[in-house]
Order: C-alpha cells, then structure tokens, then sequence
C-alpha cells in the first residue's frame, strides 16, 4: 500500500471520528438532560408525598381534635355572626336534652328561661359586638322545662379582616354548686324545724325596717309570741309532739299573715312577726285574724290545743333607743298577757 493511499485512510478516518465524537458529546448531553429532568421529577414526586403525608397527618390531627370537642366534659356551642347555632357537642346535647337536629339552625333561645333581664342580654351583646370576651352565668332551660345553671366564657372568632363571623360558647354545668350554695344560705337564714327566717336573720331584718322608719316616717310594729304550752306537751307527749305543734303553729301564723309580713324564731317557743307599714291598730287587728286561724286549727287536733300569748307594739324612736329596747317591750307585753291566761297575778 503505497504513503498515498495511507493517508487518504487516514484523512477519512479522523473526518469520521470528528463526527463520531459528535455525535458521542450531543448523547451525553441528551441522557444528562435526562437525568435533570429525572431528578426534577422525582424531587417533585417526593415534595407531593411530603404534601401526602402532612395533609393526612392534619387530617388525623383535626379528626382527634374534633373527637376531644365532641366528648369535652365541657358544653360547647359555635354560632354565626347572626347567632344562628352551627355546632354542639355531645356534652351540651345530654346537658339539654335535645339532639343536634333540632338545635342546629336554631337560636339560643331555645334554651332561654327569661330569670335574666333584657339589661343582662343588652350588655352582654354590646360586649361581644366589640369583639370582647364575655363571662358570666345563665340559668336556662331544658327540653323538659327544667332549669339548669351554666358559667358560660363566650369568645368572639374573627376573619382575617378582623370580622366577628363566629361565636364560641364554652360553657360548664354549676347546677350542683348552685344548689349547694342555696342550700348553705338557706341554712344560714332559715330556722331548721319549720323552715322561717332564723334569729339572726330575723333581727337583720327588723333592723332594717328600724333604720326606715327612722330616715321615712313609715309606720312600724312588731308581735311578740310565745306559745304557752310547749313544755307541758314536751313532757306529757313527747318532743316530737312538741315539734309538731310548733310547726302546725308556724304553718298557721304564716299562711294567715301578709305578703310583706316578716315571720322568725326568736328561740325556742319564742318568735316574732314584723308588721310593715302597721300602727299599733292595724297590727293588732292582723294578729287577731292570726288568732282566729289558730282556732279553726285547733279544732283539727286531738292531743294539744295551740296556746299563745302576744305582745304588740308600734315603733316610737323617741321611746326605743335601740332594737332591744323594741323588742323587749313586746316581750313585757306578751308577759303580761301571759299571765292572765295562767291565771296569775
């Protein structure tokens, strides 16, 4: 083979390697663009599973969430803007007595017993309206007409724009603290036995009635009772005869007096009744009605008879320096009635 023929095979060799080359370069560029793209695909694929599994998680969470409102030991209620219900839980449902079909789309008041005023709901409303949390208490109604006492925290929710579009009621049932409460304030006041106002509260009342007296002029008297014979029931039947007669007494007096007649126990076989508004007359003329009830309930029993000495007498500030001076005057004359139904001298 000749230096010629050597060459052109060479010459036509390299032409072709330039272009194998090439060829060999724009491979390389289309599988690396392959690869970006693969890479780019497969980072997209992971951020959508990432989204996958955040929404997933949230959804778990929210499903939890709902479950914890839904069973909260606490009633929950949301309303719109218009007060319209939207959501109660379970809670509030057993609470009620009605079921989520017929609150939903309903109003509060449903459960309104009118115990508070129009005031209390004007001012509560103008603090929400504000956007201001309220708390406070509300004795409401059940399905079944019962009441029932709630301590409520009522939370305006806001938009982004800062609109009130929802109202959050978190509220507890106080039913048995409230009547705890009144029963320990009952007790405080009330005589044990038959239930009137006890000697504490007796006396803060007359007091009371005194100091208006004083500062209007109104017209003022007290009855000072005793029933007679107590003991001798006590002993000769027993006390729990004893404890019956004082309360047939106290049923008697008290259903015979006025509205505004003021009725305590003094202390033993002792009380007193507060007429309101009552010179000597008029009190003496209520007294002798009280007495003629007390007649008629005689006539009902067989064992006892009810007797009962009284005292009347109209309050002078000139004469009373105090409520014992008052008071003690009646005493001295129911006293002296007493001893004129005893017979003594």
């Amino acid at each position: 083979m000749c230096f010629k023929t050597i060459s052109i095979i060479l010459i036509l060799f390299l032409s072709h390697l330039s272009i194998i080359i090439f060829f060999i370069k724009l491979l390389k560029k289309e599988i690396d663009l392959r690869k970006n793209t693969e890479n780019k695909l497969y980072n997209e694929i992971d951020e959508k599973i990432d989204i996958i599994k955040k929404i997933v998680a949230s959804e778990k969470y929210l499903k939890e969430l709902m479950t914890i409102i839904e069973y909260s030991p606490i009633s929950i209620v949301i309303t719109d803007s218009e007060n319209v219900i939207r959501y109660g839980n379970s809670t509030m449902l057993q609470l009620t007595g009605y079921s989520k079909e017929e609150i939903i789309g309903k109003t509060p008041n449903i459960f309104k017993s009118d115990y508070h005023s129009k005031e209390f709901y004007e001012k509560m409303w103008s603090d929400l309206k504000l956007g201001k949390e309220w708390r406070g208490e509300f004795k409401n109604l059940k399905k079944d007409g019962s009441f029932y006492w709630e301590r409520a925290i009522i939370i305006p929710v806001k938009d982004e724009l800062g609109r009130v579009y929802r109202f959050l009621a978190l509220k507890e049932d106080i039913s048995e603290q409230k009547r705890y409460m009144e029963q320990l304030y009952f007790q405080a006041e009330r005589d044990s036995l038959t239930g009137i106002y006890n000697r504490r509260a007796g006396l803060n009342f007359l007091q009371e009635e005194i100091e208006c007296s004083k500062k209007y002029g109104m017209k003022l008297s007290i009855c000072f009772l005793d029933i007679n014979n107590l003991k001798t029931v006590n002993d000769s039947l027993g006390h729990d005869f004893g404890d019956e007669m004082i309360k047939r007494f106290v049923d008697t007096v008290s259903f015979s007096l006025r509205e505004e007649d003021i009725f305590f126990r003094f202390g033993g076989d002792e009380f007193i009744v507060i007429f309101k508004y009552c010179n000597f007359d008029s009190a003496e003329k209520i007294w002798q009605r009280v007495k003629l009830e007390i007649n008629s309930t005689n006539k009902t029993i067989e064992k006892y008879q009810i007797s009962v000495s009284h005292g009347v007498v109209e309050y002078d500030s000139e004469l009373f320096q105090n409520i014992d001076d008052f008071i003690t005057e009646a005493d001295k004359r129911m006293y002296a009635e007493k001893k004129i139904i005893k017979g003594l001298k």
